[in-house]
């Protein structure tokens, strides 16, 4: 009776730790933006630079910022909750109701990438809302980027979280993400990979959840153990 209670137990837990919840953050592996040309004006690269500027300027300079995460190492999983943080180094306000977060359709590179050769996008919005924190531990819906010095968590929608979740299990290639603003007049820097402030968490981050079907190492070990010991009593039983 004991060896049964104790056999229930382990597969109880090697079932709760292989199939709970994970939680990932990675860093950007390319980042950069692109600024509309005028007349007159050159075609300019900003891959090295050490921020990331979006928005509409005063001068009528539109920005696109642009992300890829490399996402091959990572288990595959059915995702939730995705985001991406971004610190906000300055801003002059920016609304994030004309703000779209679109998937890229195809590569791209940071040190080359301009306006005028920036790759394709879809035109679905990816974009589920957007929290700011001055201490990573009290989060706030905000509907304007309206302070430097703080974090932005821009959540995916559904079709975000299900593009991550293509992206980690090989359905899609990963060519990345895109903010696009349509309209505006105010701009906000953030910290891009190229930050080489002591803070590192400050750097572009795509963070997610994800349930996986995989057991984790641990699980397996309990499983294959239990099952044993349950081959095992059951031939000695029949013996």
């Amino acid at each position: 009776m004991r060896k049964n209670v104790v056999l229930s137990v382990l597969l109880f837990i090697a079932l709760q730790l292989g199939y709970s919840n994970l939680y990932a953050t990675l860093f950007s592996t390319q980042d950069t933006f692109a600024r509309d040309k005028t007349s007159g004006s050159p075609d300019p690269i900003f891959g090295t630079y050490n921020y990331l500027m979006f928005g509409t300027d005063n001068y009528t300079y539109d920005h696109v910022v642009l992300f890829q995460f490399d996402l091959s190492a990572e288990s595959a999983g059915a995702v939730k909750d995705a985001y991406i943080q971004l610190y906000c180094f300055t801003t002059t306000g920016l609304d994030l109701s004309l703000v779209t977060l679109v998937k890229i359709n195809e590569s791209w590179d940071e040190n080359t990438v301009t306006w005028n050769n920036q790759p394709q996008t879809d035109s679905i919005s990816l974009l589920y809302n957007v929290k700011k924190s001055t201490d990573l531990v009290n989060w706030e819906i905000t509907s304007l980027i309206d302070t430097s010095n703080v974090f932005y968590r821009f959540y995916l929608n559904s079709k975000g979280n299900d593009l991550i979740s293509s992206w980690l299990d090989g359905s899609l290639l990963n060519y990345g993400l895109m903010f696009k603003i349509d309209s505006g007049n105010d701009t906000a820097n953030f910290a891009p990979k190229e930050y080489t402030g002591i803070y590192t968490n400050r750097k572009a981050q795509l963070g997610y959840t994800y349930d996986t079907s995989i057991p984790e190492p641990l699980s397996l070990i309990l499983l294959i153990m239990s099952g044993i010991s349950l081959c095992i009593k059951s031939f000695f039983k029949q013996r």
